[in-house]
């Protein structure tokens, strides 16, 4: 019955259309309920199964496509884990275009194949369940890799290998053990706590009643160092005033009064720490008195002599350091084998291979070089002339490189070199696409080409070198800003508000806090506070929903609130309590979200979360928006757009400021996107002074609910990669993040001044603006023939 009742609440794969028919029948169902009724329903509905294990969350989707792909999971098993009977289980749902007589599922255990089978699910989900070898798994962190191998049924066009899915359902693809227990001996067990239905980890800070901002501050920074140390890819946090039921961390913090008061289950000395299991959960107990020693524990979890990670090289360790993904540093050379590709001898149409690169916080993108990639490998000879290798970053065409020797062709080092202007501040992905073109591929007999002989072969020692970076943090840009967990050009920590002490924005502020530190690897503090930043302070984040936050300050960043207030009018505040943070199904938040939102009954329309038109006529399609008087005013306005708009004078003035640390540019007038229905959560940053400088970023919600639950949503790894731009808003019933962007209004110099990175950033500035460059040069080369020739008059005057 948990398991069906687990099951029930799971989120279908991928479709929306699926998502709203599960949110509207579960609105109709439970819209004749009272919200206190509604509240106790929710929190019954989704009982977690204690003997199954949900793997890991991933910073890709689980959509593994083309002919083959494959996604890998760190997961860490406690010593009594590892010697039970272990069943791997998996639901798989693939396109009807796959063909079942050639396409293959396996799995591999530390890098050692357990199991491979047919894909036969075309449409509908495919149940993979097997047991594993014994001995498979290994106390400590071990790799899990899911590989697809999948064929068209009936094309052989490249432009066919896209239509080929199949998407992993994470609620149900995990471990099943034999005992829920977790077997904890040591501290870096905790590393053994079971994700729920998304691959999060829950972490529940037990603070009483009314906790102080100083004690909140104290817990978040022993539960960040906790996720660091941990490994953990998707925690979030849950303030509450007693211990929590299911899966999970409790953190117990204080003095022994506050410790028993809590019911914490033991009481260590002070100055130290202690863990006790409970089932499928874990206790943390804190003693401690004051900040000093709370920061003594954390630098001794963060930096103790048994790190969880340090000294490690085996295949588990490695999988973490990719899932985790740090900072590339300049003058890394990186191999595909690192960055988790394998070796590939493929004989299909089109290899995509890809992998992401995350660059610094203050990288600075401009055409001051490129990323070198090497690759190794070979091609077959009698490859159509139209064969080739594509690099894409994020999503954009980089680089080409045709697959032209009609006889084929082994290479070690072939230098493709990527633009540092494709990429950005934080996550970067990079694809490399070869599209294999044969003449058996114009007489498609699909079953022929299974047996085919190998086209293409990739080599996983394929290496990525990373130049000398230019470091310069631009603003606004959320992902140069949060990716860093600090804004501010000398900012030692993060610096949170909430507008009051409210057990969803504790919640919601908490787990920022903790995402943050995973980006900083837990070396950058949060300080979290209750009430509104000083005017002049820098780099601050603030939390609340749209009516708790001023309109002063909403203003001041550049977010409308009368914006805000039309698309969230008249929110049901459906929160009292901290039980409606405690949601285990993706249907039911979806569905509270979208109460909170709308006005409307939910019974009574076929919209969800939408609002009521006053006029459902037809929109008038705006040909243009600009006001004018004349064809020959609307020429004149577009030769201003595709004029090169700039000034030597500005651009001087500019340059000469960027030198005293940072930079301020009039920033050009934008258009505010209106906010969808289903979106729950905005995101915005921007400059709340012209004197001072100083830039904050919101986070704003139709409630402190709302708040909490998107939250969780967005600090997800996948999600939280797409974060950027300016202004981010999250739609959570299609899952979907739109950003807007704009040009950088400063500059922030956030390192020390040396030779290597001004030369970096000056060129990059002169790329950026090609007259001034154009200009020195010229100046340069007047200088230089003046000088010529005042050197060849004097030499004449001296002959004479």
């Amino acid at each position: 019955m948990k398991e069906q009742q687990h099951r029930a609440g799971a989120r279908a794969p991928g479709k929306l259309v699926t998502r709203l028919k599960y949110s509207l029948g579960v609105l109709m169902c439970l819209g004749c309920f009272s919200q206190p009724v509604l509240a106790s329903e929710i929190l019954t509905v989704a009982l977690p199964d204690e003997n199954f294990r949900p793997l890991p969350a991933l910073a890709t989707d689980l959509r593994l496509t083309g002919e083959a792909d494959f996604r890998e999971w760190p997961v860490y098993l406690t010593a009594f884990q590892s010697g039970q009977n272990i069943t791997f289980e998996a639901a798989l749902t693939s396109a009807v275009s796959v063909m079942p007589e050639g396409s293959l599922v396996s799995v591999t255990v530390n890098n050692k194949l357990v199991h491979e089978q047919a894909i036969e699910a075309f449409g509908k989900q495919q149940l993979i369940a097997f047991d594993m070898p014994a001995g498979a798994f290994k106390p400590g962190y071990n790799v899990v890799r899911l590989h697809t191998h999948q064929r068209h049924r009936v094309s052989c066009e490249t432009a066919a290998t896209y239509e080929l899915w199949s998407e992993i359902d994470s609620s149900r693809t995990g471990l099943r053990f034999e005992s829920g227990d977790l077997g904890i001996n040591s501290f870096q067990d905790i590393a053994a706590l079971a994700p729920d239905h998304r691959g999060a980890v829950r972490l529940r800070a037990v603070l009483g009643a009314s906790p102080s901002a100083q004690h909140l501050s104290d817990a978040v920074r022993i539960l960040s160092a906790v996720a660091v140390q941990s490994g953990f890819t998707y925690p979030f946090v849950e303030v509450v005033g007693s211990a929590g039921t299911g899966s999970g961390l409790d953190l117990f913090i204080g003095n022994p009064d506050e410790l028993t008061a809590l019911g914490a289950p033991l009481l260590p000395e002070e100055g130290t720490l202690a863990v006790a299991e409970n089932g499928t959960s874990v206790s943390l107990v804190v003693h401690t008195a004051d900040k000093d020693s709370v920061e003594a524990l954390v630098r001794q979890i963060l930096h103790g002599q048994d790190v969880l990670n340090a000294g490690s090289k085996d295949e588990g360790q490695q999988a973490l350091s990719r899932a985790i993904k740090a900072p590339v540093k300049s003058g890394a050379e990186i191999s595909l084998s690192d960055l988790g590709a394998e070796t590939v001898e493929f004989n299909g149409r089109l290899l995509q291979t890809s992998f992401d690169l995350r660059l610094p916080e203050d990288f600075y993108p401009v055409e001051t070089g490129s990323i070198e990639l090497s690759l190794a490998g070979g091609y077959s000879p009698e490859l159509s002339e139209n064969s080739q290798i594509v690099v894409r970053v994020n999503g954009e065409i980089a680089a080409g490189m045709p697959l032209a020797r009609e006889s084929g062709e082994v290479f070690e080092q072939k230098k493709m070199r990527l633009s540092l202007a494709q990429f950005r501040p934080g996550m970067n992905s990079i694809e490399i696409s070869t599209q294999l073109f044969d003449q058996q591929d114009e007489d498609c007999d699909t079953l022929a080409l299974l047996n085919a002989p190998p086209r293409f072969l990739l080599l996983d020692n394929t290496t990525v070198k990373i130049p000398d970076l230019p470091r310069l943090r631009a603003l606004p840009s959320l992902n140069a800003s949060l990716a860093g967990g600090k804004l501010g050009a000398n900012s030692q920590e993060s610096k949170i508000y909430i507008p009051f002490s409210d057990p969803g924005l504790m919640s919601a502020a908490a787990t920022l806090a903790v995402r943050l530190a995973l980006d900083t690897e837990g070396e950058v503090p949060a300080r979290i506070s209750f009430g509104r930043p000083d005017k002049n302070e820098d780099g601050a984040i603030i939390l609340g929903s749209h009516a708790d936050l001023p309109i002063s300050t909403m203003k001041r960043i550049g977010l409308a609130p009368e914006r805000i207030r039309t698309a969230w009018s008249q929110p049901q505040q459906l929160h009292d309590t901290t039980q409606y943070v405690n949601i285990h199904s993706p249907v039911q938040r979806r569905m509270v979200s979208l109460q909170s939102i709308s006005d409307q009954e939910p019974i009574t329309t076929a919209s969800i979360g939408s609002t009521p038109s006053v006029n459902n006529g037809p929109k008038p399609i705006v040909i243009s928006s600009l006001p004018r008087s004349s064809d020959d005013e609307l020429v004149g306005q577009w030769q201003e757009r595709v004029d090169f708009q700039w000034k030597i004078p500005a651009a001087i003035t500019d340059f000469s400021e960027i030198l005293t640390g940072s930079i301020t540019v009039e920033p050009a007038p934008e258009e505010e996107a209106e906010l969808g229905a289903n979106t729950v959560l905005v995101v915005a940053q921007g400059s709340t002074s012209d004197e001072n400088n100083t830039y904050w970023t919101v986070f704003t919600s139709p409630s402190a609910t709302i708040l909490a639950l998107s939250m969780q949503d967005i600090v997800s790894p996948h999600r939280w990669r797409h974060l950027r731009g300016k202004e981010a808003r999250y739609d959570m019933v299609a899952d979907t993040i739109e950003v807007t962007s704009v040009p950088p209004s400063r500059y922030v110099v956030t390192q020390p001044y040396s030779v290597t990175n001004w030369r970096l950033v000056i060129a990059g500035w002169l790329s950026r603006n090609p007259l001034v460059y154009a200009g020195a040069l010229l100046i340069a080369a007047g200088f230089v023939a003046f000088s010529t020739r005042s050197v060849l008059s004097l030499n004449e005057r001296g002959r004479q």
